[in-house]
């Protein structure tokens, strides 16, 4: 049977297989099964076995190409950490995201939970603690200076001076050196006064001690 032939005889032209087999340097196996294919004498017959070598051509492409496709699926795994490691990264970074978000959403959420004169004071509070002013002398001194000037209302202004915001800074516009939104963000003019009370007085006491003994600070 020729389809049982070694892969290099398969590959010849059909008159050397035919010599071959005539001159006995080869001879096929004997024909068994559904493909077998008889082999009787003569040149007249070495043009019949051709259908089955194109037949035995193409199955051994078949093999070839199916080989092609079993290696790229083993080394496909062999490429893919590149692309796992990107996916990995970028999932890595959408969590972290969302984590941030969640985050600040709760922190949000504690701010609104409160009134706004409470949420303007822990705002407050937050922020002198970065001046090292979180003792709660320096806070009392502080909660009850800005109590009088505005009430913590941010959105307080004296219509006889001008004076805006929580720290009641004249002119308003000097909080700008802050940030540009300083007629609506707490934040921005707490920021203002704290370094304002600094500079001028040192702490939140010796402001509130000016304040007591002139009425402004």
């Amino acid at each position: 049977m020729i389809g049982t032939c070694p892969l290099w005889i398969s590959r010849l032209p059909v008159v050397a297989i035919a010599v071959l087999a005539s001159t006995g340097l080869w001879s096929a196996p004997a024909a068994a099964g559904a493909d077998a294919v008889s082999r009787p004498s003569g040149l007249d017959t070495a043009a019949r076995p051709m259908p089955q070598i194109h037949r035995i051509h193409r199955i051994h492409r078949i093999h070839r190409v199916e080989g092609a496709a079993e290696v790229h699926r083993v080394r496909t795994p062999g490429r893919a950490p590149a692309a796992q490691v990107i996916q990995k990264v970028q999932k890595l970074q959408t969590l972290q995201k969302a984590a941030k978000a969640v985050k600040l959403s709760r922190k949000s959420r504690k701010y609104r939970s409160a009134s706004r004169v409470e949420r303007n004071k822990q705002i407050g509070m937050e922020l002198a603690a970065g001046f090292g002013w979180d003792d709660r002398r320096q806070w009392r001194c502080l909660e009850r200076l800005w109590t009088r000037e505005s009430g913590w209302n941010h959105m307080a202004r004296n219509p006889g001076s001008g004076a805006h915001g929580i720290p009641q800074a004249l002119p308003g516009s000097k909080m700008g050196g802050i940030s540009g939104d300083w007629r609506t963000n707490p934040e921005t003019q707490i920021k203002w006064g704290l370094r304002y009370i600094k500079g001028r007085y040192g702490t939140p006491c010796g402001a509130w001690a000016h304040f007591g003994a002139s009425g402004w600070y």
